[in-house]
């Protein structure tokens, strides 16, 4: 399997998205709005092939982004 290339800000809104945060908390704390926030879950959803929340955090734990 091909190992998928993350960005630095991708990576900051899934640890976010890891630690539970809404959509409206990543945005404030990435100064983000929260279109931009949600474009940032469906291309994490889609580049990393996972189904949902869950996915993406099992993702982020999996390759030590966020440890529970």
């Amino acid at each position: 399997m091909e190992e998928v290339q993350l960005t630095k800000r991708e990576i900051d809104v899934i640890v976010l998205i890891a630690q539970e945060y809404t959509t409206k908390e990543i945005a404030d704390e990435l100064l983000l709005s929260t279109h931009t926030v949600e474009s940032y879950r469906k291309i994490l959803i889609s580049k990393l092939n996972v189904r949902n929340l869950a996915g993406l955090t099992k993702y982020a734990v999996i390759n030590e982004l966020y440890k529970l």
